[in-house]
């Protein structure tokens, strides 16, 4: 860990390394281990030659550091620097919560794929790129497109900037769904990522898993927090953390994709009163209001686009759905058509004539949303495009069927919170609503859901080809259930 001056890098050991949940650590009595201008430092990793490294975050880039075995790990002269992981970013002030880790069960052209991920101080947002790795020089090296012959360029971990110092973990049990709660079923999304990661009855395969900080309002008058500024006017919760997601290579072996961890499936109610299944309905509609609502809610859904641009040049669609919130009393006509109390999740997409889709993107539409951590000084955003993300241009190594014209994407509704996942985890975005009644508020509003059609063309239209919506109970966690069971999937 390091210090709040970022100065110095200090190191803790389990106290009992017999506990599987490893509650208590202790300080080593060499701390610091090194003294250096850096902070927030990656988790170990080991060389093939024994030696022991790990990455931190400078104003020089992602820093590199070695000891050459574990006994010099716990010494405050057994470290020295190696150099940067990767030539840093000019436009960058500083490196924060770096992270370098290997994608267990990835290659490319024979070598395992890593991931580089740093928080930009300066440019804000958590940035990835796909590489291999050096391990004799201890470089990184981006990977290169094979068509154009020019490096891939960082992406955003999550397209709002406000996601953020992300760390990753490595799992090595794997995700273990074996013994799901009655009723449970396994979503498609999950089944692919299960399917992908090799897990059966026999064999759980090593996966990645993420945590992030999703930043948020800034405190409450009532906890004593800012009190005479507008920020002591928000919620009363500081941030959040994001729900956990599993890091991996998508398709085309390219790029990086994140979705959340398959075992969220248990905390979905699958009573029928409590859930929404929905197959082949056209579009037909703007605003199509469905029958639905809940606090807590997990939207999963395929979109396909249909038909031909009428017009010569290319035209767009747009279709996904808008997540309204009411109070409990309100009634259905104002929770429908509300205009200060939604936020849309369109999957966007470009027609050529020739009925070919031309490019992808997601968009997110609120009339009174923010990023995650907005700064006070800011207006809030009039109703448009809160962010449209990159678009995945259609070409012949797009990981995107471009003849079936799909588009799969998940909606975690959590309260004022909602993440969405497109393409299976391709493109994610995070955004609260920052007017709602603050978490464990009496006024706590219920969330619906709305289907939303938006075309430039008459001749494109939009099928929802599945849709199930499940209501979802709070998250709770028991170390003792755990214990007395034996099995981690009873500790839900």
């Amino acid at each position: 860990m390091s210090s709040s001056t970022n100065d110095v890098i200090w190191l803790a050991v389990p106290r009992n390394r017999s506990d599987p949940y490893l509650t208590e650590w202790d300080y080593v009595d060499s701390n610091p281990i090194i003294v250096t201008d850096a902070r927030d430092p990656t988790e170990l990793f080991k060389t093939t030659w024994g030696a022991w490294r790990m990455a931190v975050g400078t104003d020089r880039g992602t820093i590199l550091w070695e000891a050459a075995n574990l006994e010099s790990v716990m010494r405050n002269d057994g470290w020295r620097e190696l150099g940067p992981l990767a030539p840093p970013d000019p436009s960058l002030r500083y490196y924060e919560c770096p992270d370098f880790f290997e994608l267990p069960g990835s290659h490319h052209n024979g070598k395992p794929l890593w991931v580089h991920k740093w928080s930009a101080v300066g440019l804000k947002g958590d940035w990835w790129q796909a590489g291999t790795y050096d391990e004799k020089l201890g470089i990184f090296h981006p990977l290169v497109d094979p068509y154009t012959g020019v490096e891939k360029r960082a992406t955003l971990v999550d397209e709002n900037v406000h996601y953020y110092a992300a760390k990753t973990f490595l799992d090595n049990k794997g995700c273990d769904l074996r013994i799901p709660r009655e009723g449970t079923t396994i979503s498609k999304l999950e089944q692919r990522g299960k399917l992908r990661s090799g897990v059966t009855r026999e064999n759980r395969q090593p996966r990645r898993v993420m945590w992030a900080w999703l930043f948020g309002p800034h405190g409450s008058a009532a906890q004593g927090q800012n009190v005479g500024s507008r920020k002591a006017e928000r919620k009363s919760w500081q941030s959040a953390l994001g729900v956990p997601r599993v890091v991996e290579a998508a398709p085309d072996g390219m790029s990086i994709v994140s979705y959340p961890v398959p075992e969220l499936s248990r905390l979905r109610n699958h009573d029928p009163t409590a859930s929404l299944n929905v197959r082949n309905l056209q579009v037909s509609q703007p605003l199509t209001p469905l029958p639905f609502h809940g606090e807590l809610l997990d939207i999963e859904a395929s979109i396909r686009f249909t038909g031909l641009p009428a017009a010569f040049h290319t035209r767009n669609i747009a279709c996904g759905f808008r997540v309204l919130w009411r109070n409990q009393s309100g009634d259905d006509a104002a929770f429908v058509h509300a205009k200060d109390t939604y936020i849309e999740i369109l999957a966007e997409m470009s027609f050529a004539k020739n009925g070919l889709p031309t490019a992808k993107s997601l968009v997110v539409v609120d009339t009174n949303a923010r990023y995650l951590n907005d700064d006070d000084e800011q207006t809030p955003r009039a109703q448009g495009k809160l962010h449209d993300v990159s678009s995945n241009t259609f070409d012949a190594n797009s990981i995107i069927d471009k003849l079936s014209k799909r588009v799969p994407l998940r909606i975690l509704v959590d309260r004022s919170i909602v993440e969405t996942f497109m393409d299976g985890g391709l493109t994610t975005s995070s955004v609260y609503h920052q007017s709602l009644p603050h978490i464990g508020s009496q006024q706590q509003p219920a969330a619906g859901v709305a289907i939303v059609s938006q075309k430039s063309d008459d001749g494109l239209s939009c099928e929802i080809e599945s849709l199930d919506v499940w209501q979802m109970r709070p998250f709770s966690y028991s170390t003792e259930r755990c214990r007395s069971s034996g099995a981690h999937l009873n500790c839900l």
